[in-house]
């Protein structure tokens, strides 16, 4: 997994431990869907870019003055990959969070691996 990648999680995860409301990252084209599945999963409210400048507004989302960043893990780090096929990802069960991984045709959620029978890095947990 990418450093950057890692950084902005851990900067959304301090942000949403310190209760802010908006947080500006900078521009990256992997990080528009990780927002993507982040927004769809509803742990953020929304994300504006801004061409312009090169950044992104992300509105983060809280439950019951609870923050949703609160059970991120890192599966895969740079310094060790984890990969695990279309048939391992058929064995995990997780009904309670949801894993993204990183695939051939683009980062998704792991129900979306199974759907599709595909395997690839898994990146983080939530």
């Amino acid at each position: 997994m990418n450093n950057f990648l890692i950084k902005i999680l851990i900067q959304l995860k301090n942000a949403s431990f310190k209760k802010k409301e908006v947080v500006y990252v900078v521009y990256d084209k992997t990080l528009i869907s990780i927002l993507k599945i982040l927004y769809k999963e509803g742990l953020i409210q929304s994300f504006n870019v801004f061409s312009e400048t090169k950044a992104i507004k992300i509105f983060l989302r809280y439950s019951i003055n609870q923050t949703s960043f609160l059970n991120l893990k890192f599966l895969s780090t740079p310094s060790r990959l984890v990969y695990v096929t279309s048939y391992q990802l058929l064995k995990i069960n997780i009904k309670s969070s949801f894993v993204v991984v990183s695939t051939s045709q683009g980062i998704l959620t792991l129900v979306d691996c199974k759907r599709r029978h595909l395997g690839g890095q898994m990146l983080f947990l939530c």
